[in-house]
């Protein structure tokens, strides 16, 4: 976990974090089929704004009418019947794809909705926004002569906002992203499509800058070895012309993911290979020079198309899934460090295409679910399915959000932890503030002074505090607000740490500013 500047002093007296530990007791349960639900791209996260995730379906829905099936997390950990979100027709595409990103920064996921002309050049293509304004919601839609096959989230234009890349087979990309007054979605155009048939496109950061990067794995349209292309970030608002990477042997390249296979802290890549050649995983290891090492074969079961790399049991440290085609109708999974994969039965089906698998807790129990969707089942006595495999025996974990309002005028700060995710947790929230040492400050109860730092520059003096949250539910907020005399204080930084693992510490952190301390 990268720290801001001021953090990494003020913070040293914090408590660290649990060591991740190896969760012997993982697994998946039996295939629980959704009645009603209709197959096609599934997506979970928080749309609802309460800190549950949810399940949304796109499938074959109302004729002539878009949008998407919701099915919201109740606080009993069970889902509510769906409710339809029709946007009418924004796009005279069809619906190709679904992702989830917070476009507008407010901490809840909205729903993008891939359009794609299956004729190549035609109108229709583009991406549609849909968020939530209270019981309603609004679609912002943006269209483009590139079709919205494929979908990853990134923030290119570094502006703290998720943006969403498009891209099809055989097509370049297109950018979509807000306006800064959240009523304009644009689409701009990207880097050039890679060469051959798209197979798979990824985010995540794949030169160590700890800046989302782009990344898509091709296989030429005649046959032969598939290429991985990687479009760095620049660091400031732009994608840098691709890296290429040879994959010598894998002629069917059916899944990419990106995440730290192992455990160095560095983002790899992960590449999926079905027959002709013998079936595996490859990892492309992120060096130290950041970038990839040649890829290294990992055996696994036939036929594995869709590549996952993510924590399954909550330890911390990032797992790998794959689905297997060809009427295997499995999905495989792998905790790091183990040696061998498990199998897990699902509903019977030939293929899963991208966007049919989806992962997430799903019943508030601290574990990572699957939603699946048996939407190219063709195997006789078979019927198309949505179901659930619900994850069990996950490490006590908890993932909480550090954040910051200031009112420098009336000289308050108020410091906050919440828990996003997992299971109810004990939290302390670490804060720093680099004041005036003339400076008079009011502490909030259950917050207590630790070491005085040396001074940044004279005149000035961090004071830090550790304040105790208490145990913390799914959803529960815990803020201290600090009292400041107006005009003598600089900035503040706070930690959030809890006594369980944190699946995810890129939101531990934050940091503000007054303002020129007096």
């Amino acid at each position: 976990m990268r720290k801001p500047p001021l953090a990494s002093l003020a913070l040293a007296c914090a408590f660290a974090a649990p060591l991740a530990a190896q969760t012997a007791g993982f697994g998946f349960g039996a295939y629980e089929t959704i009645p009603g639900a209709v197959p096609g791209y599934l997506a979970i996260g928080d749309v609802t704004g309460d800190a549950r995730d949810d399940l949304v379906e796109l499938g074959t829905g109302t004729s002539g009418v878009d949008g998407f099936r919701l099915y919201a997390q109740q606080a009993d950990g069970t889902l509510a019947p769906p409710v339809v979100v029709a946007i009418g027709k924004p796009l005279a595409g069809e619906l190709a794809s679904l992702a989830l990103a917070d476009v507008d920064g407010d901490g809840v996921r909205d729903v993008a909705l891939g359009y794609s002309n299956y004729q190549a050049g035609m109108p229709g293509n583009g991406v549609a926004i849909v968020r939530r304004n209270g019981a309603s919601w609004t679609a912002l839609a943006a269209a483009s002569t590139r079709r919205a096959a494929m979908l990853a989230v990134l923030d290119v234009d570094r502006d703290g906002r998720a943006d969403v890349a498009a891209l099809a087979p055989d097509e370049g990309f297109a950018i979509y992203r807000l306006s800064s007054a959240g009523t304009w979605f644009s689409a701009t155009g990207a880097p050039a499509a890679p060469a051959g048939v798209a197979r798979r496109l990824a985010a995540g950061d794949l030169d160590g800058d700890g800046v989302a990067d782009l990344a898509a794995v091709s296989q030429p349209a005649a046959g032969g070895n598939a290429t991985l292309s990687v479009w760095r970030h620049d660091g400031v608002s732009a994608l840098l012309p691709a890296a290429t990477y040879p994959l010598t042997g894998i002629a069917n390249a059916g899944g990419l993911a990106v995440g730290d296979v192992d455990g160095d802290a560095r983002g790899d890549a992960v590449v999926s290979s079905a027959p002709p050649g013998a079936p595996a995983l490859w990892m492309l290891h992120q060096n130290a020079a950041g970038t990839l090492d040649a890829p290294v074969a990992q055996p696994t079961s036939a036929a594995p198309g869709l590549a996952f790399a993510l924590d399954l049991d909550r330890d911390g440290l990032t797992d790998l899934a794959a689905m297997h085609d060809a009427n295997l109708s499995t999905m495989t999974y792998r905790l790091f460090g183990a040696a061998g994969d498990v199998s897990v039965p699902l509903a019977p089906a030939n293929r899963y295409l991208d966007g049919n698998v989806a992962f997430g807790d799903l019943d508030g129990d601290g574990c990572t679910d699957a939603a699946v969707s048996s939407k190219y089942a063709n195997i006789v006595g078979s019927a198309m399915s949505v179901g659930i495999v619900r994850g069990h025996g996950c490490a006590p974990n908890a993932d909480f959000a550090a954040s910051i309002a200031i009112d420098a005028a009336a000289g308050l700060v108020e410091t906050a932890v919440t828990h996003l995710g997992g299971t109810p947790a004990s939290a302390t929230l670490s804060v720093a503030l680099r004041v005036s040492s003339k400076a008079k400050i009011d502490v909030p109860e259950d917050c207590r002074a630790m070491i005085r730092l040396p001074p940044v520059r004279p005149g000035t003096i961090t004071r830090s505090y550790l304040c105790d949250a208490g145990v913390l539910a799914l959803g529960e907020r815990r803020a201290f607000v600090f009292g400041v005399t107006p005009g003598y204080a600089e900035s503040v930084a706070v930690e959030a740490v809890g006594d369980v693992v944190d699946p995810d510490e890129s939101n531990n952190t934050a940091e503000a500013a007054f303002g020129e301390v007096e």
